[in-house]
């Protein structure tokens, strides 16, 4: 009876290991398992006015520059800076789009050279056409004024269609950090805003624009009363000298001057009979008429620098007249924005003739 017992057992035991070497046993690999992925980057959090407090984490004022730079310098929509009482974050994503068109800060140092080159870009995607007039443009200084009731302005000027000169002058303010870090303090006046800006594109109010509709800042009119308008045309013949027609041939001469200097090589007999129906029509005057009075205004004033004098001098009385019409509503409009907003800071950009418009606005009363 003990072998059939023995013999069972020995069965089992071949029997078990001929299983084990059918199914052997999982080696270990010599390479271990590959890592779990990083966790996705997380949105860089900031505070708005880290724009220009020196005290922030250099981290987080990156972040606000940055998200500053992408949201008003880049293509509309790629970055979002939020709701303007916050909270604001910079996304990986609006990250990674900044760094690659207008590369990024470093440090404290590198800030304004970020922001002038981040600019510099924004003007290159216009691709307004070059003005020569820009080049020979001497640099300007911008203006800063305070009043007891309006608060204070910070005036950049100079001649139109530069827009980065204007912008030079806001570079020189350092103002832009504050612009952005408290944009409910301000408000923007630019010259003729609402009025010609669908139907003149301008550098300068291409950037204060975009600045202002970035941030939610009011836009308004610097200029109620344009120069370049049958209401100061009106006015300043009645004070002066002139006719109003004379008034409109210097207009016509010096949109002629203007697309010369655009286009060199152009007819300016030609540009006469293109652009004097358009002058007519804006200063509400006879097309037919204008032009034949553009033809006695050559030959009275054969030479060009004397014809160019002549037209400037009447321009600079229609600049004067408008200053003069605008004040009243413009310090209105100025009055009424700083009882809504305490510690007002307005921004005016202008042509350089429209300065003194400014400072009698902010002139004691």
């Amino acid at each position: 009876m003990i072998f059939p017992l023995i013999f069972a057992v020995a069965v089992l035991a071949v029997g078990c290991t001929r299983h084990d070497k059918d199914n052997p046993l999982p080696q270990k690999s010599a390479n271990p398992p590959p890592s779990p992925p990083p966790p996705p980057p997380e949105p860089r959090n900031y505070r708005r006015l880290c724009l220009k407090d020196e005290s922030c984490p250099w981290q987080e004022r990156q972040a606000a520059l940055l998200d500053y730079v992408g949201a008003v310098y880049g293509e509309p929509g790629k970055v979002n800076l939020g709701p303007k009482d916050g909270p604001f974050s910079l996304t990986p994503e609006e990250q990674s789009y900044v760094t690659e068109k207008f590369g990024r800060p470093e440090g404290a140092g590198q800030i304004f050279s970020f922001l002038d080159r981040s600019r510099n870009r924004f003007f290159k995607q216009l691709a307004f056409p070059a003005d020569p007039q820009c080049l020979r443009e001497a640099p300007r200084a911008p203006q800063q004024l305070v009043h007891p009731q309006l608060g204070s302005a910070l005036i950049v000027h100079g001649y139109h269609g530069c827009g980065k000169n204007y912008a030079e002058q806001l570079s020189k303010t350092g103002m832009e950090l504050s612009i952005g870090a408290e944009p409910q303090e301000w408000a923007f006046f630019l010259e003729s805003y609402g009025v010609l800006d669908q139907r003149v594109k301008l550098e300068e109010t291409e950037l204060f624009t975009r600045i202002a509709k970035t941030l939610d800042i009011p836009l308004r009119n610097a200029l109620p009363v344009r120069a370049l308008s049958a209401e100061a045309l009106q006015a300043a013949a009645k004070a002066s000298k002139y006719s109003e027609l004379d008034f409109a041939v210097a207009v016509l001469f010096q949109a002629v001057l203007g697309n010369l200097r655009a286009h060199r090589g152009g007819d300016p007999v030609a540009l006469a009979d293109g652009l004097a129906p358009e002058v007519a029509k804006e200063l509400s005057q006879d097309a037919k008429s204008l032009r034949t009075a553009f033809d006695h205004y050559l030959q009275k004033y054969p030479d060009p620098i004397e014809a160019a004098i002549e037209s400037d001098r009447r321009a600079k009385i229609l600049a004067e007249t408008s200053n003069q019409l605008s004040l009243k509503q413009l310090r209105s409009e100025v009055r009424k924005l700083a009882s809504e907003r305490p510690a007002l800071k307005s921004l005016y950009m202008v042509g350089s003739m429209h300065q003194e418009l400014i400072r009698q606005v902010y002139a004691a009363e």
